[in-house]
């Protein structure tokens, strides 16, 4: 799978759906449905972090957070948001 141009600094799974993969490239995050194979494209890409991602993670609650080397953690709120009216739409397409 050809994503990005930039190295994974870290990858981590939806809790209660891990069928969805997130992957941090740089100060990207790249949402993945694993289900569509080596081909997929990426569903989301999300550019709000300054400095190159460190650390990503999935609460328990479906809350996205990426911690960048400036130091900040940024809360995809909005994320966590698109990503389920997009399984939502999926699902009432089917």
């Amino acid at each position: 799978m050809e994503a990005t141009n930039q190295p994974i600094s870290s990858m981590c799974f939806k809790a209660g759906n891990e069928d969805l993969v997130y992957a941090s490239a740089g100060n990207e995050i790249l949402s993945f449905d694993v289900r569509m194979g080596p081909q997929a494209e990426p569903l989301e890409t999300y550019k709000y972090n300054r400095d190159e991602i460190n650390q990503i993670a999935v609460s328990s609650k479906g809350f996205l957070a990426a911690a960048d080397d400036s130091g900040d953690v940024k809360d995809h709120l909005k994320c966590r948001m698109e990503v389920q009216l997009f399984f939502l739409a999926k699902t009432l397409s089917q």
